[in-house]
C-alpha cells in the first residue's frame, strides 16, 4: 500500500485571509482562523517553499469524498457541526 503525495494548489487570484474568514465564520475562534491562515498561505507560496502532504490511502478517500460532497452542496454551517459533534461524544457520556 503506498501513501499519495499531494502537491497544495497555487491560487490564482485569493481573497482568502483573516479578513475572509472571519466574514464567512464571525464565531471561529482566533487561534483557528490563525491555523487557516497559514494553511492558506502555505497554498499561495512559492512551489520551492510548499510542503507535502503525504497521505494514506485511506486519507486520501476521505478527501476524495469531501471534495465530492463540496461540489454537491453536501456541507455543514458551524452550528449543524457543533450540534453532530455533540451528538456523538454524547455517546460516550
Amino acid at each position: 500500500m503506498s501513501d499519495t503525495v499531494i502537491h497544495p494548489k497555487t491560487a490564482a487570484a485569493t481573497r482568502t485571509g483573516l479578513e475572509r474568514l472571519v466574514e464567512l465564520w464571525p464565531d471561529l475562534p482566533p487561534q483557528i482562523r490563525e491555523e487557516l491562515v497559514a494553511i492558506a498561505e502555505a497554498e499561495v507560496a512559492p512551489d520551492d517553499t510548499k510542503t507535502e502532504f503525504i497521505l494514506t490511502p485511506e486519507e486520501m478517500a476521505s478527501v476524495e469524498a469531501a471534495r465530492e460532497d463540496f461540489k454537491h452542496g453536501r456541507t455543514m454551517t458551524l452550528e449543524e457541526l457543533e450540534a453532530s459533534i455533540r451528538l456523538k461524544l454524547a455517546k460516550f457520556a
